[in-house]
């Protein structure tokens, strides 16, 4: 009998079946511990946050087998694995040696805060000792620039085969494609 639908909200899964958090973060859907689960549903989940990866017919069959029968499936991560953040493996640029965490602040909409809420939790990190950096995809205007009172251009390295942030003045690696820009 199918209980699970993927019409339904993540969050009424995980509610009634809490297990199903664990068959979320197989398929690499952190969203069941993210506030926007309450209305997302499974399929809205699944085709945004999974990158359209997610074999939706094999995630509706493991979340129907634990709503019929309380049983989860093989090959789950274990059970004290987060479905938030450090559940997931990071891929890209995260894969770099030093890098243990990477912090995205991101909207779909503009002037709601984005880069000082970027800025503010930098600088809070910092303070507290931890080694951070910010890169910035805004090609529309200079706010973490501005913010951080840095002008100059990303330096070469001496190999020629990266850039090298520039520095703000608390000593914050700061690489926005704002910089990268022309004049």
């Amino acid at each position: 009998m199918t209980l699970i639908s993927p019409e339904m909200t993540i969050a009424s899964v995980v509610d009634r079946w809490p297990d199903a958090a664990r068959i979320f973060a197989r398929y690499g859907l952190s969203c069941a511990s993210c506030a926007i689960s309450k209305s997302e549903t499974i399929l809205a989940g699944a085709t945004g946050h999974g990158g359209g990866r997610v074999n939706m017919d094999e995630l509706m069959r493991d979340l129907n087998t634990l709503a019929d029968t309380g049983k989860l499936p093989d090959n789950l991560p274990a059970a004290n694995a987060t479905a938030g953040p450090g559940g997931m493996k990071m891929r890209g640029m995260a894969e770099q040696k030093g890098i243990k965490h990477v912090i995205a602040v991101m909207s779909g909409k503009g002037g709601v805060g984005k880069s000082l809420v970027a800025g503010l939790l930098a600088v809070g990190l910092k303070r507290r000792g931890f080694t951070v950096g910010i890169l910035d995809g805004d090609i529309t205007g200079p706010s973490i620039p501005r913010m951080f009172g840095v002008r100059e251009k990303p330096a070469v390295a001496a190999d020629g085969k990266f850039l090298v942030p520039s520095k703000s003045r608390g000593g914050i690696p700061i690489m926005s494609m704002n910089l990268l820009l022309p004049d």
